[in-house]
């Protein structure tokens, strides 16, 4: 075994999620293998990071927090490693309560949204994301999250931030 390459599908990952990491070995004969399983892995900062020596999860990365680590294989005397970069938690979902809406005409009703993030931490950002109305409805919502309707009617509020939005349904009589 001359060197080992460690590659990642990326080099920046959002905290909570993992990356699988792979070790190719190269030889003296001009041939090469993959030694994913039989390399030690580590990482720079265990605090940051851990990674698996686990038969069937070798090279599996687990982000823990964010800022950068240095991710490595080693077997016998032949070392090396790649960055990885760990990102800020990144927003998984939106969930828009109460997720069924029946106002009576004239009629308020504070909505909340709540986001879930890649490290499983959620937070309450109401009033960080863009609120908005569709389907035949008679509603408009404030940039609060407060939904007011001036008759019975059906159809959604909708709360987004980038890419990602949750919504509820707002219903005529029950």
């Amino acid at each position: 075994l001359l060197s080992i390459g460690v590659t990642a599908p990326s080099s920046s990952v959002a905290q909570g999620l993992g990356v699988q990491y792979t070790a190719t070995g190269y030889y003296s004969d001009g041939s090469s293998a993959n030694i994913t399983n039989n390399v030690t892995w580590s990482v720079s900062d265990p605090a940051l990071a851990i990674v698996s020596n686990i038969p069937g999860t070798q090279g599996l990365v687990t982000t823990l927090g964010a800022g950068s680590v240095q991710v490595g294989a080693t077997l016998g005397n032949v070392s090396s490693s790649k960055p990885l970069g760990i990102t800020n938690p990144a927003l998984v979902s939106i969930a828009v309560t109460p997720s069924i809406v029946n106002l009576l005409n004239g009629l308020s009703q504070q909505m909340t949204a709540t986001a879930t993030y890649t490290d499983g931490s959620t937070a309450n950002i109401t009033n960080s994301v863009t609120w908005s109305t569709s389907g035949n409805l008679l509603c408009g919502v404030s940039a609060t999250g407060r939904l007011t309707c001036v008759a019975l009617t059906t159809g959604n509020v909708k709360a987004t931030q980038g890419t990602i939005s949750g919504q509820a349904a707002i219903v005529g009589p029950l």
